[in-house]
């Protein structure tokens, strides 16, 4: 009798362990203003298409893996522990699953059925680590974009004023209706208007740069068999 009862845990535990299940989070690229869940991340539109084509490669990421596993409650679990480099196996099994015109974007790990409870935590880990990376990539590069703007803005400003200072020279010479003054005031009308556009673009640049995170995860990961 204890031996049959001792197989049939065996068995059971065979069967456990053997069984194959898909762990799966959901995650929304925003494309409308909002607040995510409970006031955690703040989002406003995408307006740069790259960043899209960039999420894929950005779920697998060292940056984005490492965040995750500092955790010391993640880099604990057995699930991780028992790979050497737990980086290259999350970049080799993590699926990721980006749809561009619904903008949902999947995470999955395939792992063994005892994992289940490890598995999820270390899938719900890197959705977050995600969510937060896309917001710092994406401030770096709005960053970046208005530093060039500002830097264009500064140059053109100082053409402006060495144009005025010629204009005023040319003025003294030939007097303002002469032909060359004329045209150069029109032209300088039309470099303080270029100007003026850039500014007001550096102004809302700055405004945006207030916006955090612009993925959300919708949907918490959950297990299902194989």
């Amino acid at each position: 009798m204890l031996v049959g009862v001792t197989v049939v845990c065996l068995l059971f535990a065979w069967w456990a362990q053997e069984q194959r299940l898909i762990v799966e989070a959901k995650l929304q690229v925003n494309t409308e203003s909002k607040v995510g869940p409970g006031d955690e991340f703040h989002f406003q539109p995408l307006k740069h298409d790259n960043l899209l084509h960039q999420i894929d490669d950005c779920a697998r990421s060292s940056s984005v893996l490492i965040a995750a596993l500092r955790d010391p409650s993640i880099a604990h679990l057995d699930v991780v522990k028992r790979h050497g480099d737990p980086v290259q196996w999350l970049t080799n099994h993590l699926e990721v699953d980006f749809q561009e015109a619904s903008r949902l974007l999947m995470l999955r790990l395939r792992g063994r059925e005892d994992d289940k409870d490890d598995l999820i935590q270390l899938v719900d880990a890197i959705a977050r680590s995600l969510c937060k990376e896309v917001a710092i990539v994406d401030r770096r590069d709005s960053l970046a974009r208005r530093d060039e703007k500002m830097r264009r803005s500064i140059e053109l400003k100082e053409k402006i004023q060495r144009k005025l200072t010629h204009l005023d020279r040319q003025a003294r010479q030939l007097g303002e209706e002469s032909v060359e003054v004329k045209l150069g005031r029109e032209e300088l009308d039309v470099l303080r208007q270029v100007w003026r556009k850039s500014f007001a673009e550096i102004e809302a640049d700055e405004a945006d740069l207030g916006a955090s995170a612009r993925v959300v995860l919708i949907k918490p990961p959950t297990a299902r068999s194989e």
